[in-house]
């Protein structure tokens, strides 16, 4: 039986069949392969002896032309040499993709919400927290997400925790806890919705220089005296936490990213804008270790940011935003590019801030950095995007960067205790140029067309 990937009947006719998605096109080897390349083991088969439609129009076995195929099982990527010689079986079902790509789900580790759901902004009715969940959830599948890292903004304590106190006449007041982290924890993904990774909190320990579109009056500036006390007053319970954005400079950063990475959650840096004076504070054994190895000292940022990775930290937050790389002629010119509603916030040689980090050679060899890219043609241009894969193509991880305002047009949007104007596309905090997240609804997958990597300027 041969279907369009399109079909209406489509999702009937495969449940519970041997499929197989043909006039397809895959990623192997970080390049889109041609649905006319032949791959040489498991996974493909030629198709001489069936009929398919192509562009070109139906095809039988006398053109023996071999087109890529992909077999699926109950959801599940199997062998299909292995199907054929063992099994002995042919697909019941076989989907035509018009020569689209196939590709496994998409994972988003940082989304503030979408569709209208703020994930920052919590209620008092739990069920209709539970319910903008479910249909984020809901709808990201429908764009090929199946898995995703609810993120909150930079909030109040009593954000991720709120406190409610009830009175009674001859009682004692009630204390009930109600918090927005127990309602993002890891759960898995099924036909009603895409998984969750566990919650992104992004703030409240970044610096207020470069805070971006968090609120600035929830900042916390430092983690002392005791980093591991400002933690649990903040987040409460961190069991449900994943991932944790941190500034590697601020007081207390270090031993904070040392107790977040113990308890298994990964730990990114961002919105850091960290200078020399705090360098030479915080990082006096790399400073003797860099002195003795150049024969002088150069303080960059990076040095913290090194120094953040060791602590256990294993990623950037949105690689280029919100991070402390700013030239002499961006200070100079600052009020031309926030006119433009363009970040100052540039790399520059004298200082590459947390963005030498993917050329650094102090990391440690034995695991992997990786590093957020929003590839929406507004928080990065597609050249930085380029520049950035071809200089570390293994830590690169795409993201949305997504508000409340996804999908739902022009107009005015929430984003935390925040207000946000949609215009086009593009979303600022109100009052204000600031850049403030994704809007644009469509396949999240393509994160404006993510071929841009591979597309020469």
């Amino acid at each position: 039986m041969l279907v369009r990937y399109n079909d209406p009947s489509l999702r009937a006719v495969v449940a519970g069949r041997l499929v197989q998605f043909i006039n397809c096109r895959v990623i192997e080897g970080g390049a889109v392969v041609d649905k006319h390349i032949w791959a040489s083991f498991i996974d493909f088969i030629a198709l001489e002896n069936w009929l398919f439609i192509d562009k070109g129009g139906p095809h039988n076995k006398k053109s023996r032309r071999k087109f890529r195929g992909v077999t699926f099982r109950d959801g599940v990527l199997l062998d299909s040499a292995r199907v054929f010689w063992e099994e002995r079986k042919a697909a019941d079902v076989q989907v035509d993709c018009c020569g689209l790509i196939l590709s496994p789900g998409f994972i988003d580790i940082q989304i503030n919400g979408g569709f209208g759901f703020d994930f920052s902004t919590w209620t008092d009715d739990v069920a209709a927290y539970e319910k903008g969940v479910s249909m984020v959830s809901r709808r990201l599948l429908e764009h090929g997400v199946t898995s995703y890292a609810p993120t909150v903004i930079t909030s109040s304590p009593e954000t991720y925790k709120q406190t409610h106190f009830l009175s009674f006449p001859g009682l004692r007041s009630l204390i009930i806890l109600f918090e927005v982290l127990p309602h993002l924890g890891r759960r898995n993904g099924d036909a009603n919705g895409a998984g969750m990774l566990g919650a992104h909190v992004e703030g409240p320990f970044i610096s207020v220089a470069k805070k971006g579109a968090h609120p600035e009056r929830f900042v916390r500036g430092t983690l002392e005296p005791s980093s591991e006390d400002e933690i649990d007053y903040v987040y409460g319970d961190t069991t449900n936490i994943s991932l944790v954005t941190i500034a590697p400079e601020l007081p207390g950063a270090l031993q904070a990213i040392s107790t977040l990475a113990g308890r298994g959650i990964t730990v990114s840096l961002g919105h850091s804008s960290a200078g020399l004076e705090a360098e030479m504070m915080l990082m006096g054994d790399m400073m003797e270790y860099r002195r003795k190895e150049n024969g002088s000292i150069m303080a960059t940022v990076s040095i913290v940011g090194e120094a953040g990775i060791a602590a256990g930290a294993s990623c950037l937050t949105h690689l280029f935003n919100a991070m402390n790389a700013e030239s002499t002629e961006l200070a100079e010119n600052k009020i031309f590019y926030q006119f433009r509603g363009m970040e100052t916030h540039r790399y520059h040689h004298r200082d590459p801030g947390l963005i030498g980090l993917l050329t650094s050679k102090y990391l440690p060899k034995d695991r992997q950095t990786y590093y957020g890219i929003i590839s929406d043609g507004i928080h990065t241009h597609d050249s930085a995007i380029r520049v950035a894969h071809r200089t570390a193509p293994d830590g690169l991880i795409l993201v949305t960067d997504a508000i409340a305002a996804l999908g739902m047009g022009e107009g005015s949007h929430v984003l935390g205790v925040q207000r946000v104007r949609v215009a086009g596309i593009r979303a600022v905090i109100e009052g204000t140029e600031t850049t403030a997240g994704r809007t644009e609804e469509g396949d999240c997958g393509d994160f404006h067309k993510a071929q841009c990597i591979y597309t020469q300027p």
